[in-house]
């Protein structure tokens, strides 16, 4: 999966990605790091982009 790092303005700031697998109808808790951590304190939200 691939997730975006929202300012308060809903810019992406950065991204990250992670692999998981879910079994069908499932549900899975992933933690998805940031490309560039030391932008952290700037996030506000966070979006799935896309799940393969």
């Amino acid at each position: 999966m691939r997730m975006d790092f929202n300012d308060a303005n809903g810019v992406a700031m950065d991204s990250g990605s992670a692999t998981v697998r879910v079994p069908r109808s499932g549900t899975k808790q992933v933690k998805v790091p940031m490309t560039d951590p030391d932008q952290a304190d700037k996030v506000t939200d966070c979006v799935v982009v896309s799940v393969s």
